[in-house]
């Protein structure tokens, strides 16, 4: 065993020694506790040599001891979700399998939701192993089960939360158009009697009153806080939704297609500022926009990505037949609160402020100001300078849980790069910028130093759409 955990000792010297340990070790329950308690310590360390690493896991799980098995049961449910090795995720999975270890299945779709982008999600051995635990069900359904069931699981920290995250960040990819997710909300068994029945029941309200059903595990929770009778602004949430819902029955099926929630505060505002435009059709906005956009002038970024250069388009028109009806309307209430009155000078101070911080971006919400009794005013742009443990670099801005719970009824997120007074190379959303706005849900904004006195905005949101609307001055 000492010769095992030797860091100074040849990988193939300790390999050895792990095997003869595991031989003299594997018959006396005491030493074979002592054995796994040791092997498994070396896993969970990232220094220990991978194959090493990998025989210890085999002698873990092949201990098929009524004792050796119940301790593999835990590990691998406590391993699972986080462990970076491929193989031994696969031998993890197997083992699972192979011994129907149903309290894995969570642990399974936690690893399963981390997506590999040359595997498909249904060839993957995470989900090999979960249909081999429920045989005959569907994938979906199986992820939906797990979702609604998620249990206490380990003594982690909001297990079930992070399991319920990581359960519908699959069930996104598995049904991207919605419809069987739309199904299984609408039918979800006798999980809606249990303790997830209040956030099945707020997703069925979502389906049944907007026909909405969120995307991301960012979404999921926005849409429990927008339900959540218990929170702080819960009187205004539900005005507010009354008021949406209310607005999106008098839509068409073209023009509920594709909505989302970062759709609804765009057709309020617009029921209150340009209600003609909840009359027009999709067409007719998007000529609007191109009318609108026309002539201003353009800045599209050049700088590298994460060190890679990837050639975009921030055209209006080379975007104009992604956008779904619910965009081109959120796209056009956005332009015109950019340019409403006290917005530009507001973004300018703002801007002042993150040039002197040489620390962090800064960013924040757009909104409109609504009195209690639910009139609306003016538009605003509400910042939330990152705190001291989210200011990682004086390129990046962090959005924190203050500024989320914040803009549960705002129209965008937005942040600065701003850095030096012509910073036109980067001109745009970078990957993480937009991996946010997928994650996220949001509509998202990013605000470029052209000049001194010039700023470029960039409209984006989750599904990869960017487009340029131009500069705004001093």
């Amino acid at each position: 065993m000492l010769d095992t955990r030797n860091p100074e000792l040849k990988v193939p010297r300790r390999v050895e020694a792990a095997r003869l340990a595991w031989d003299s070790a594997r018959q006396d329950p005491d030493q074979r506790a002592k054995a796994r308690a040791i092997f498994k310590s070396l896993v969970w360390s990232t220094q220990t040599p991978r194959p090493l690493r990998l025989d210890l896991v085999r002698y873990l799980l092949d201990d098929d001891s009524p004792e050796g098995e119940a301790d593999s049961r835990s590990f691998t449910t406590l391993r699972l979700p986080t462990e970076p090795d491929r193989e031994v995720v696969g031998m993890m999975a197997v083992a699972a399998a192979r011994n129907s270890w149903t309290e894995a299945a969570p642990s399974l779709v936690r690893r399963l939701a981390e997506p590999i982008d040359d595997i498909p999600d249904r060839e993957r051995v995470e989900a090999q192993a979960l249909m081999r635990l429920e045989p005959g069900t569907p994938l979906e359904r199986i992820v939906f089960d797990v979702f609604a069931n998620p249990d206490t699981g380990p003594a982690e920290i909001a297990w079930a939360k992070r399991v319920q995250a990581d359960a519908w960040s699959l069930l996104s990819r598995l049904d991207p158009d919605g419809s069987t997710r739309r199904s299984l909300i609408l039918d979800p068994g006798v999980a809606a009697m249990g303790a997830s029945g209040p956030l099945l029941r707020d997703l069925r309200v979502a389906v049944d009153e907007l026909g909405i059903v969120p995307d991301t595990a960012m979404e999921l929770e926005w849409l429990r806080t927008l339900r959540d009778p218990s929170d702080s602004e819960a009187a205004r949430n539900q005005a507010w939704w009354r008021e949406v819902s209310s607005l999106v029955t008098t839509l068409d099926d073209g023009q509920r297609a594709g909505l989302a929630l970062r759709h609804l505060e765009p057709i309020r505002l617009a029921s209150h500022k340009s209600p003609r435009l909840l009359k027009a059709t999709r067409a007719e906005l998007i000529s609007l926009l191109a009318e609108k956009l026309e002539g201003r002038t353009r800045h599209r970024r050049t700088a590298e990505n994460n060190g890679v250069y990837v050639a975009t388009t921030e055209r209006f028109e080379d975007w104009a037949d992604e956008l779904s009806w619910g965009d081109a309307l959120a796209l056009s209430i956005i332009d015109d609160a950019l340019h409403a009155p006290g917005i530009v000078q507001t973004v300018f101070q703002q801007v002042e402020l993150d040039r002197r911080d040489h620390q962090t971006e800064y960013g924040g919400v757009l909104e409109a100001v609504t009195a209690p009794d639910g009139r609306v005013g003016g538009y605003r742009m509400v910042l939330f300078p990152p705190r001291p443990r989210d200011r990682v670099s004086d390129e990046r801005f962090i959005t924190s849980e203050d500024m989320v719970a914040y803009s549960t009824r705002g129209i965008a997120h937005y942040h600065m790069h701003v850095q030096k007074p012509k910073n036109y190379d980067y001109a745009g959303p970078s990957v993480g910028d937009s991996r946010n706005a997928r994650l996220s849900g949001r509509n998202c904004l990013v605000f470029t130093s052209i000049s001194d006195d010039r700023l470029d905005i960039d409209y984006y949101q989750p599904d990869g759409v960017v487009i340029d609307l131009g500069e705004i001055a001093r």
